[in-house]
């Protein structure tokens, strides 16, 4: 069953989610066409990622990614970033089919269906 969804910059900036120990209140946007992320590495030092969503082969694609803040300080980097971004990506792949995903104004258009095991 495909599910088609849109949703609003608004109810995204509501969204507040913390990843471990890692990265926390992690907060998302919609700016420019690119979905924002803001987060507090090691819960003090503030990043910020910003991509272009892109659907491939039923996978969520992250293009023109940009990371910036002061990573050094919690001895991060942008391709650790990137790659720890990418495995959850490849983990969720296998539950989630996308078939098309897109940034239109303040909104992100969204469709999927599960995958069958």
């Amino acid at each position: 069953m495909r599910t088609n969804i849109a949703i609003p910059a608004f109810a995204l900036r509501e969204i507040c989610i913390d990843v471990g120990k890692v990265l926390k209140f992690i907060r998302f946007d919609v700016f420019d066409g690119r979905i924002v992320i803001k987060a507090l590495a090691l819960g003090r030092i503030e990043i910020t990622m910003k991509f272009r969503p892109f659907a491939e082969n039923g996978k969520l694609v992250l293009q023109d990614i940009e990371v910036e803040g002061a990573l050094w300080l919690a001895n991060m980097s942008k391709p650790w970033i990137v790659s720890k971004i990418q495995k959850t990506l490849e983990e969720s792949s296998k539950k989630v089919f996308i078939h098309d995903i897109s940034t239109v104004s303040d909104k992100i258009y969204l469709s999927f269906s599960p995958r069958k095991s």
